[in-house]
């Protein structure tokens, strides 16, 4: 790149001496980071383009008459090199007009979609955080408004456990059995015998003739939704 702005015609100078003011920092600080490098060297890199640069040009005054107080002669590099100005920088060929054009437009393009992303992204952090902020405002809000939910140990609803059977001689009675051995003591058995040719009916009304909480509904073999049917009824008719 050096050996091509060479072949340009321009004249390659080197900075030694960075304050970094194209931060925009404040002018004291311009005037800070010179003082703390003047050891490096002898050409001071300031900037005059590339956004406000207001604190440069309020900085400037200060150290000029900083590094004359301490015996130094401020010169420009075309000086520095026995030159002139337009020996250092020439000015631009007519015919690159509009490549210069073209530049110009892509840097600031570039620069207004830097400006945007930085400007969306921190818009789009902060709605983030105050929508963590707004539900944990509310959820805690919430939170203390509601009331403790308190039991009532009094409160043992009726449970009906509909057993549908058919043709389950050998095991109705182990089913029921092990149904009754429950502590609940709200509860109520309802055998649904569906037409079973075998005697499940017979034996489990016989075994649980004393056993206010079994019941048993005789019907003929059908669907099963028959079967919920009408044991929905016989509770509306409070007849199990």
């Amino acid at each position: 790149m050096i050996r091509f702005f060479r072949n340009q015609g321009y004249t390659t100078v080197d900075d030694l001496i960075d304050p970094k003011d194209w931060k925009g920092i404040p002018s004291e600080e311009i005037c800070r980071n010179i003082e703390n490098q003047l050891s490096n060297g002898n050409i001071i890199l300031l900037h005059d383009a590339g956004g406000n640069r207001s604190e440069t040009v309020k900085a400037l005054p200060k150290i000029i008459e900083s590094l004359k107080s301490k015996g130094y002669e401020i010169i420009t590099a075309s000086n520095l090199l026995g030159k002139t100005r337009d020996d250092i920088m020439p000015l631009a060929d007519k015919s690159d007009g509009p490549l210069n054009l073209y530049n110009n437009v892509a840097i600031a393009m570039s620069a207004a979609f830097i400006k945007f992303a930085s400007s969306f992204f921190f818009i789009t952090i902060c709605l983030a955080i105050l929508r963590l902020l707004f539900l944990v405002y509310y959820s805690n809000k919430q939170h203390k408004s509601r009331k403790k939910q308190e039991i009532d140990k009094g409160f043992i609803p009726l449970v009906s456990v509909v057993i549908e059977a058919y043709n389950e001689e050998k095991v109705i009675c182990m089913t029921i059995d092990s149904i009754l051995e429950s502590n609940y003591r709200n509860l109520e058995i309802v055998l649904v015998n569906d037409g079973s040719s075998d005697g499940t009916s017979n034996l489990v009304k016989e075994k649980y003739r004393s056993n206010r909480i079994v019941k048993v509904i005789d019907k003929e073999n059908g669907a099963r939704h028959h079967r919920l049917i009408l044991v929905s009824k016989c509770h509306r008719e409070k007849s199990l």
